[in-house]
C-alpha cells in the first residue's frame, strides 16, 4: 500500500457537534477549549488552541473578519498534506471552506486563496456560471487559461439552484 500524499486528508479529529465526519468540516472550536487569535501575517493566520500555535493559510476575506488580538475565533478547516508540506486552510464560513475545497481540485492550494481573496464567493460563482474569464484572471496566478480550465471543469459542478438565491444578494458585479 503507498498513500496517495496529494490527496487532502480527513484526520483532524475536533470536529463541530452536529456535523458528520464525512462532511469533513474541521471546527477549530469546543465546549472547554477557546482558539485564540495571536495575529496576521501576508497569507496566513497564527492562532492559538490548548497553548499550540497554529499556522493557518486563509483569504483574504477571512483575514478581513479576523478579530482583535487575543480574542476568540471561529473557523472551519481543511488539512492538506502533501509529500514535501502539511498545511492548515482556515475559512470564516463553510460555503468559503467548500468553494475551497472546489478549486484545489483544479489547480492547487495557492490558486484557490488568490481566487477567494479577490471575489466574494457569490461573484465567484457568478463568474464561473457565466464563463467569466477576465473577472477569474483578476486574482494574481490566474491566467486565461486557467480560468478557462476551472469555468470548464466548475460549471457542472456549481448547483444552479443556489445561483439564483446568489444573484439577489449580488447588487454590483464588481467587488
Amino acid at each position: 500500500y503507498k498513500p496517495d500524499l496529494n490527496a487532502t486528508i480527513d484526520s483532524c479529529e475536533v470536529y463541530y457537534p452536529g456535523l458528520t465526519k464525512e462532511q469533513a468540516i474541521r471546527y477549530f472550536h469546543s465546549e472547554n477549549d477557546r482558539t485564540i487569535y495571536i495575529g496576521i501575517n501576508k497569507d496566513y493566520i497564527i492562532v492559538e488552541n490548548n497553548g499550540i500555535g497554529y499556522k493557518i493559510f486563509t483569504s483574504g476575506a477571512t483575514m478581513s473578519s479576523m478579530p482583535k488580538v487575543d480574542e476568540e475565533v471561529m473557523l472551519y478547516l481543511e488539512q492538506i498534506v502533501r509529500e514535501d508540506f502539511l498545511g492548515l486552510y482556515g475559512f470564516d464560513t463553510k460555503e468559503e471552506l467548500e468553494m475551497f475545497k472546489l478549486l484545489i481540485s483544479i489547480n492547487g492550494a495557492k490558486a484557490a486563496l488568490s481566487l477567494l481573496s479577490i471575489s466574494r464567493i457569490n461573484n465567484l460563482r457568478y463568474a464561473i456560471m457565466m464563463g467569466d474569464d477576465k473577472h477569474l484572471c483578476k486574482a494574481p496566478g490566474i491566467g486565461k487559461k486557467t480560468a478557462g480550465r476551472i469555468i470548464l471543469e466548475l460549471k457542472d459542478k456549481i448547483k444552479k439552484e443556489n445561483l439564483a438565491e446568489d444573484i439577489e444578494s449580488f447588487g454590483d458585479f464588481e467587488d
